[in-house]
């Protein structure tokens, strides 16, 4: 009987034992803003609940990026006298108050230096928003169509791919001064497409462009911008990441998991949250898909 309960009062102690252990949780505060179809939607990082923010009317949004801190810049097809035009837009979160800006298909705020660098298909320009000079600057020309994935470097300079001779090139462009550098390393190294500038660790998070040696999913690097492979994120064992936003003030990339369906069914998404500092691995959602173009802000 003396060991039935001892055994009794060690299962009641069990909870109280795990509790004290060490906790894979953490609280993470802020939203991330996506498109789902004709709505602009928002996802909580606290508590994974999601709202609609706006409703964008007759157009088609491909990517959202940055603009201020109360504002997206939206690259968007838009029915304009029953045609459609690709076009740079601006949204203001807290109204649903909509401008467009330039015809384009893709665009990037680069804040440091109050410009906006965008694309117009076959030229990439910057548009400084204080003054007007009536000319925008070209940074570079390039074949119909052949500019990709932009991505901002630390609010004061631009990485974008282009197609050369079906050669995919990289360059940087520092807003600030003007200077347009190609960089061939990190270019071989790389694909821009689902990569993240890191403040934390000073480097890009990005895809081998070779797929990498750790199969599917786990291609990851944190990368200089001169090439060199300085370190991996270690993400969790599963199918295919792609790296979202990196939050700044918390120092955390988030990461879409696609998973693909063991009975042959639709695939599913999870998001995680990887620790740069630590290297954890927190899970952020199940099952909700964000799409491939998020921003963060705080409120």
């Amino acid at each position: 009987m003396r060991r039935f309960f001892q055994l009794l009062l060690l299962l009641s102690l069990v909870p109280l034992l795990v509790s004290c252990g060490p906790s894979d949780a953490r609280v993470f505060h802020g939203y991330l803003y996506f498109v789902q179809g004709p709505y602009l939607m928002r996802f909580s990082l606290r508590d994974e609940s999601i709202s609609m923010v706006t409703h964008l009317g007759n157009r088609t949004v491909r990517e959202i990026s940055p603009f201020g801190e109360d504002r997206l810049l939206l690259s968007e097809t838009a029915s304009v006298n029953r045609r459609n035009v690709a076009r740079i837009s601006w949204l203001d979160l807290k109204t649903g108050q909509s401008e467009a800006l330039y015809s384009g298909v893709r665009a990037r705020f680069i804040a440091a230096a109050g410009t906006i660098v965008y694309d117009d298909g076959g030229t990439l320009y910057a548009v400084p928003l204080a003054g007007d000079t009536g000319v925008d600057t070209v940074v570079m020309s390039h074949e119909r169509n052949r500019l990709s994935t932009m991505v901002t470097v630390a609010d004061d300079r631009l990485l974008f791919e282009a197609d050369e001779a079906g050669q995919p090139t990289v360059y940087l462009y520092r807003a600030v001064s003007g200077e347009l550098v190609k960089l061939d390393a990190l270019g071989a190294l790389c694909t821009l497409e689902g990569a993240v500038w890191v403040d934390g660790r000073d480097a890009l998070a990005c895809r081998q462009r070779d797929g990498g040696m750790n199969g599917a999913g786990q291609d990851y690097v944190f990368a200089g911008l001169d090439g060199r492979v300085i370190g991996r994120p270690t993400l969790p064992e599963g199918d295919a990441f792609l790296a979202l936003a990196y939050i700044r003030d918390q120092d955390v990339i988030v990461f879409r998991e696609r998973r693909a369906s063991l009975l042959g069914g639709k695939r599913s998404d999870a998001l995680w949250a990887h620790d740069v500092a630590g290297g954890e691995n927190h899970p952020l959602s199940a099952g909700q898909n964000l799409g491939s173009s998020v921003v963060y802000t705080a409120y």
